[in-house]
């Protein structure tokens, strides 16, 4: 789908892909809510305003293996639509077809999330969650496996199942399965809805994805939940299942909120909330997104957050849990210690000491929002992404991995705010607004973004000194006027 540039971006390369003749000619983003509004025999309320301008508010990806492996990517537009692609060839030299566009939301698409296929190879389901109020999901492998379907616009019954927040259409704001694929938990303005997943027989052959309600945590918070995270490793095992010596193994659930409050959960340890809280951390301030990170040897102990007003925190969670726990045996503690030993780092004005090592770096900009946060495995280390409002974006190093010795074990160590180090400048056109999301999830040191220009980039470590200009691709979503939907 249209061309492919290239950029030599001080150590990361880019490229995009225009397929603004493609929608154009099809139009099947600005058609989503038309076909939502024909399968619903409703009138869509965004048929008279989705005239002009998309974002890309939310972009995911994921290897599957669907007859051999393929790499999947998901983009959710501000026309309530959600477009996915497959990448097929290398990064710098393949191509993205799209496999589906999808038409089943009646407001913004708030996250995007994979299954993982443990019901076997071709089993691959996007979940998507809306300000709506519901949670769907759709079976994009049979697409895949088929492939007649491909390039088809899905709505509301191609759905295989759609679950509605207490029937309260309670807005969603972000999704997260168990690593064991068993659970899916949902923050609500109420709280935070956990379900189960069941199968049920299908006459399109697999058994299709099913979600009964399992848990409801909603007196642990006071304000709007803003997102849910099952821990990557601390989340394995299923309900009621035990390891040794007859403790429950764990399964870790970080919830945060506008409150300022990190909830951190054990839904392993009974059905009463007061009994799965494990910790509380205070951010101070209106959370907007948090992480699990550290060296796979320290069991990914220690958690990340950024909060609306562009601060930075980071503690040792498991060693919170420690400190803050009863001391049975069903605690998830790693380590003892006091609770002002669990913050590892707290940057009040993260956007100050970001620009200030940008300076120091010799480069002349300002940060404006912090984008993301992730754990480098190949360079164990953890980068921050800030950005501007023009569309530049940088990565900063802000924890390294070290061996502690005394502990023989390794550790984080936050270099603190002056040592801060600018790592990689994604300058030139790659975006030309705001970025909304970033992916990290793909090939080690790679990058999906999107953003406010209707722009979808892919960035990749670069293995040359030189290069054209910046990738001046985009996502083919423009037209007259400018839709903002927030």
């Amino acid at each position: 789908l249209g061309s492919i540039m290239w950029a030599a971006l001080e150590g990361m390369e880019g490229r995009s892909v225009d397929v603004a003749a493609e929608s154009r000619a099809q139009d099947p983003a600005r058609n989503a809510s038309a076909a939502a509004s024909i399968a619903t025999g409703q009138t869509s309320p965004m048929s008279d305003d989705v005239k002009g301008e998309l974002y890309l508010l939310k972009v995911a990806s994921f290897n599957a293996e669907v007859g051999g492996k393929r790499h999947l990517v998901a983009t959710s537009l501000s026309n309530f639509s959600v477009r996915v692609y497959e990448q097929s060839g290398s990064r710098s030299q393949g191509s993205l077809r799209l496999v589906c566009c999808i038409a089943g939301h009646e407001a913004p698409v708030t996250d995007l999330l994979f299954l993982p296929d443990l019901d076997g190879p071709g089993a691959v389901h996007l979940l998507t969650s809306s300000e709506d109020g519901t949670v769907r999901t759709w079976d994009v492998g049979r697409l895949l496996r088929g492939g007649a379907g491909l390039g088809s616009i899905l709505g509301p019954g191609d759905c295989v199942d759609t679950k509605v927040c207490d029937g309260r259409r309670s807005p969603v704001w972000s999704i997260s399965a168990s690593a064991s694929g068993e659970l899916l938990a949902a923050a609500t303005l109420q709280g935070v809805l956990i379900w189960r997943k069941a199968c049920r027989a299908s006459g399109r052959g697999a058994p299709q994805v099913q979600w009964k309600k399992a848990v409801a945590l909603e007196e642990s918070f006071c304000d709007v939940v803003t997102q849910v995270l099952f821990h990557p490793r601390h989340s394995s095992a299923t309900l009621g299942q035990h390891q040794g010596g007859g403790r429950s193994a764990p399964i870790v659930l970080a919830a945060c909120g506008e409150d300022g409050l990190v909830c951190l959960f054990d839904l392993n340890r009974g059905p009463d909330e007061d009994e799965n809280l494990l910790a509380v951390l205070n951010a101070e301030s209106s959370v907007a997104q948090v992480g699990f990170f550290g060296p796979s040897g320290s069991g990914d102990g220690h958690l990340w957050c950024r909060t609306n007003d562009e601060a930075f925190v980071a503690w040792d969670w498991a060693l919170a849990c420690a400190s803050q726990g009863d001391g049975g045996e069903g605690d998830v503690a790693m380590a003892g210690g006091g609770d002002e030993q669990s913050e590892l780092c707290r940057l009040r004005d993260a956007r100050r000491s970001l620009s200030e090592s940008l300076r120091r770096a010799g480069v002349e900009a300002n940060v404006d929002y912090l984008v993301d946060c992730h754990w480098d495995t190949s360079r164990a280390e953890l980068r921050v992404c800030a950005g501007t409002g023009s569309g530049g974006l940088y990565l900063f190093q802000v924890a390294v991995e070290s061996f502690d010795g005394a502990r023989r074990e390794s550790v984080v160590r936050f270099v603190g705010a002056g040592g801060i180090r600018a790592q990689a400048n994604f300058l030139g056109q790659g975006h030309a607004s705001v970025v909304r999301s970033m992916d990290s999830s793909g090939a080690p040191g790679g990058y999906l973004t999107c953003g406010e220009d209707g722009r979808l980039c892919t960035w990749w470590p670069s293995q040359r000194t030189g290069g054209c200009g910046a990738p001046k691709g985009r996502l083919g979503l423009t037209g007259g006027g400018t839709y903002k939907p927030y």
